[in-house]
């Protein structure tokens, strides 16, 4: 037996309030993830110094060759920002003691490099090495499964002889990058310190080929 039922048409009232019902709640958390990002693209990331290893002082301690070191700090400690799904700013990243940071890997590199280092020239009778931070960048992007840190360096550097006379000068550019679990403070103070410590590094191999010449 055929049954017929009667259905009654819907208004045109109820089907927007049926198809906004999705809507809104999307609506509501697009609005709530682009506050969330304006409040975190004002934090800021404060990059850390780790503290030299005794063993470094002890290496440094048998070294007969004293070289004096003098660093100078960046002129401005913001260095970069960092980017959420790699294009939304999350915050921006700062070296506030810039100068400790290069002092202490400076101090490092010398160290394994079979210097003494010494804080002063005293009467022009050790060399000296002065190393400025003329600008770094440090920037971080949330990849969603992975997130990659893009370090950059600028050096300066000039090594005076004991008499006064300039015996190596150059300056230049380091760029470093790699993939990190967690770009946060401690992980990208890591980054920018392997950075410093690669291009000291060359700084002291071409300091090392140019005296042997």
């Amino acid at each position: 037996m055929l049954v017929l039922t009667h259905v009654t048409p819907m208004s045109s009232a109820t089907q927007s309030k049926l198809l906004s019902l999705p809507t809104k709640p999307f609506l509501l958390v697009c609005s709530c993830i682009s506050l969330l990002m304006c409040l975190s693209g004002c934090v800021q990331t404060s990059l850390t110094v780790s503290e030299l290893s005794p063993d470094v002082f002890r290496l440094a301690a048998l070294s007969q060759q004293p070289l004096a070191l003098e660093v100078t700090a960046l002129a401005d400690p913001h260095v970069g920002r960092q980017f959420g799904f790699g294009i939304l700013p999350l915050g921006s990243v700062s070296v506030p003691k810039s100068q400790t940071l290069l002092y202490r890997v400076l101090y490092q590199v010398a160290a394994e490099r079979g210097f003494k280092p010494v804080t002063s020239s005293g009467d022009g009778t050790v060399p000296s090495l002065k190393v400025i931070f003329r600008n770094a960048s440090v920037m971080a992007y949330d990849l969603l499964v992975q997130r990659k840190v893009v370090i950059k360096t600028e050096l300066e550097a000039t090594l005076t002889s004991s008499g006064g006379l300039i015996r190596f000068h150059q300056r230049s550019r380091k760029r470093y990058s790699r993939f990190v679990s967690l770009p946060f403070a401690k992980e990208l103070s890591a980054a920018l310190e392997t950075t410093l410590r690669l291009h000291l590094e060359e700084f002291f191999d071409d300091l090392e080929r140019r005296i042997a010449k």
